[in-house]
């Protein structure tokens, strides 16, 4: 169970949230004539920031540790994918959050970007549809998008369904190979085992497009996963932006019992509140998964249980 202490962040950033916003000054009055002499102005003075909002980041990465030691994950494993524009120092401050929490990141896998690349669906297509057909552990579904039969590929990798994990497929040579000769996903630590949690993480170079290819990888590595994470810097939960177009997307009625309505997502892992938030998100996806979280999600700033 998560600590009540944890009322207290979530009161932190509402505070943040509901600041107020520095403006500008009245506009001045059109005049007829120059005046014969102008009177010399003083310097506006630029609008300083609202110190709440940097104190509420100080907050977060100074009680990080203490909100996060103790949590369910100790022992578990998580698998991180990774789309392009994650800067390496969020990505490993987003890792540090996890390990907080007693879990251990068993691989990282960077999605290249030929993958959100809507130019080279037909590629992805292809080959996808190439693996999962000569494939003999690993099971894609029939009816699976290009995208979601790649998730699919990169579940049967990574993870699994079980809560302590599980030990690789005899096919994940195979699909690490291809995928990565194609120039689609990479890994930069393999896996030596599947994780029964995935965090997914979105950069801030993705097209609005992007939606389906995230949409459709998320529900592809969800069918293997015991509980996936979408995590963002808060500008992709900006309307019209990916992170908010999936979470729409997961309101649809076609989707409202699919694997993407059990996905979780969070906005704002590029500053300290959103990365505990995302931490907090993968300890309750182990057993309760689904719900929308950070500044802007419609299910509460930080998930409480």
């Amino acid at each position: 169970m998560i600590r009540r202490s944890f009322v207290v962040l979530v009161a932190l950033v509402f505070a943040v949230a509901s600041g107020i916003a520095l403006g500008a000054g009245p506009l001045s009055t059109a005049q007829t004539e120059p005046p014969a002499a102008v009177e010399p102005q003083p310097e506006r003075a630029e609008p300083r920031a609202d110190p709440r909002a940097a104190y509420a980041d100080t907050f977060a990465a100074a009680a990080s540790n203490r909100l996060l030691t103790g949590q369910e994950l100790a022992g578990r494993t998580v698998a991180v994918v990774r789309f392009p524009g994650v800067p390496d120092d969020q990505l490993g401050e987003l890792t540090a959050a996890v390990g907080a929490t007693g879990a251990s990141v068993s691989a990282v896998y960077a999605v290249q970007p030929a993958l959100v690349d809507l130019g080279q669906r037909s590629l992805v297509d292809t080959l996808g549809a190439q693996l999962a057909a000569q494939l003999g552990e690993v099971a894609v579904p029939e009816d699976a998008t290009a995208y979601e039969r790649v998730g699919s590929l990169l579940g049967a990798v990574v993870a699994a369904k079980m809560r302590k994990g599980a030990a690789p497929a005899s096919d994940v040579p195979t699909i690490e190979q291809s995928l990565a000769s194609a120039g689609l996903v990479t890994a930069q630590t393999s896996a030596p085992a599947r994780a029964p949690l995935v965090l997914v993480v979105l950069g801030d170079e993705l097209a609005p497009d992007a939606d389906q290819v995230v949409a459709g990888l998320v529900t592809g590595l969800a069918g293997s996963a015991r509980g996936v994470v979408v995590a963002g810097p808060a500008a992709t939960a900006e309307e019209g932006h990916v992170l908010a177009r999936l979470r729409a997307s997961q309101r649809t009625t076609d989707r409202s019992n699919g694997p993407i309505a059990g996905v979780t997502t969070v906005d704002g892992v590029d500053g300290p509140a959103g990365r505990v938030t995302a931490a907090l998100a993968l300890v309750r996806s182990f057993t309760e998964p689904g719900g929308a979280y950070g500044a802007s999600g419609s299910d509460g700033a930080v998930p409480m249980g």
